[in-house]
């Protein structure tokens, strides 16, 4: 007979009822495990958070050898845009962790990464326009402090410069920042 079962001293009992409130512990117990797993990616978020907070300190100097280490990272990779980097970083992982991972969502995440290099390029574009410098210069331009987009502002700038010239370059940048506005606003 299905859902019985013979007891040692030979009675059959009836096992969906024990059957049942184990599988309810089981979801339970998986349910448990879950939300504390979502509390710990949070809380990792938040972390990042805070260390993100450490680099935006970092570009007014006062955070140490580290920290002044870290700016010219920033500065060198991003150009002027490396004062926003830990700001744009914030605003990505807080979007991140406390959104229900969906396409929308990772579609506006990607859209604020795509308009940060965007607005790299158009430093570039803006402080070079069509110099050809190697990418060493970029960054260590960009370490100095000086206005430019950095390494990455300079590797997109000379890609779309060679390709396209520097006409071309610059329609390209304004479609992407206009696509990306559009992207973020829905409108």
């Amino acid at each position: 007979m299905a859902g019985t079962k013979k007891s040692s001293s030979g009675k059959t009992t009836k096992n969906s009822k024990t059957g049942a409130k184990k599988g309810a512990q089981t979801r339970r117990k998986k349910a448990e495990m879950a939300k504390r797993h979502k509390k710990v990616v949070k809380e990792v978020y938040m972390w990042i958070a805070v260390a993100t907070l450490f680099l935006f300190l970092s570009n007014f100097g006062i955070c140490g050898i580290v920290g002044n280490a870290l700016r010219s990272v920033m500065l060198g990779c991003f150009g002027w845009m490396g004062f926003v980097f830990p700001v744009v970083l914030t605003i990505i992982v807080g979007i991140i962790a406390y959104n229900e991972i969906n396409s929308s969502i990772v579609s506006k995440a990607v859209t604020i990464g795509g308009l940060f290099f965007d607005l790299c390029l158009f430093f570039h574009l803006f402080s070079y326009g069509g110099m050809e410098k190697s990418f060493n210069y970029f960054y260590t331009e960009g370490a100095s402090g000086n206005f430019c987009g950095g390494i990455v502002g300079g590797f997109l700038g000379e890609i779309l410069h060679s390709l396209l010239g520097l006409t071309g370059a610059y329609i390209i940048a304004v479609v992407i920042l206009i696509i990306c506005i559009v992207v973020l606003t829905e409108r």
